[in-house]
């Protein structure tokens, strides 16, 4: 033993992290089945960000090397830069723009709108925008990254409110309960939450609160029997 802390990966950087968390909190009779649906946060556990989700973890635990490493974070600077500039770079006329929006059905956009407010529309394409923006031809992108960039701004509020809900998430894991806790004597729990709490005898509040039969009020009164305790 290193004297580590232990990795774990959380429910919204991995399927396996929901899989390990839901059969530690919940347990299974059965086979457990990963479905995406387990996964509250599931639009953050696309195919396409795994390198942003993971590839920082491979490289502090030493499975990738340092030149794999940078060429990844040279990668996530220059799509920040490419839609800095989308979100940035705000229209005025463009016959070109016009022309492309007439074709694929869309209305036409009003000055001063972003390139990024014209890409969220359900029909437009990156790849077409880049064909018409000679900006954007110079940062020379790769598949990859037009398809990670056009994903990232078309679904940005929904991103957001997602990593939103994760942010909570963490801060109820940052709350970390004493080994030495008494559940089962514990005044307000409910006798059911009591009894999984024991058994299972979770490391913070957020694995607490993902427990089945374990309720919000419950929640509610460890939270306070851990500030007491404080």
């Amino acid at each position: 033993m290193r004297g580590e802390k232990p990795f774990i990966l959380r429910r919204n950087e991995s399927y396996i992290g929901v899989m390990i968390d839901d059969i530690v909190n919940k347990g299974t009779n059965e086979p457990y089945r990963l479905l995406s649906s387990r996964a509250e946060f599931r639009l953050l556990l696309r195919h396409d960000n795994a390198d942003k989700r993971l590839r920082g973890y491979a490289h502090k635990y030493g499975t990738i090397s340092d030149e794999v490493y940078n060429k990844f974070v040279e990668k996530e600077e220059k799509e920040a830069s490419v839609i800095d500039y989308l979100n940035n770079t705000h229209l005025g006329d463009n016959a070109k723009l016009d022309e492309y929006l007439l074709s694929i059905g869309e209305l036409e956009y009003k000055r001063g709108l972003s390139i990024a407010d014209i890409l969220k529309r359900p029909a437009v394409k990156f790849i077409d925008l880049i064909n018409i923006f000679e900006d954007l031809q110079s940062y020379n992108l790769t598949d990859l990254e037009i398809m990670q960039i056009e994903v990232a701004v078309k679904y940005s509020g929904y991103i957001r409110n997602q990593e939103n809900e994760a942010l909570k998430l963490q801060k109820l894991e940052s709350l970390i309960i004493p080994d030495d806790i008494d559940y089962l004597n514990m005044h307000g729990l409910a006798l059911e939450a009591r009894q999984k709490l024991d058994k299972i005898r979770p490391i913070n509040l957020g694995q607490a609160s993902r427990i089945s039969g374990v309720n919000p009020s419950d929640i509610t009164i460890l939270s306070l029997n851990l500030n007491k305790r404080k």
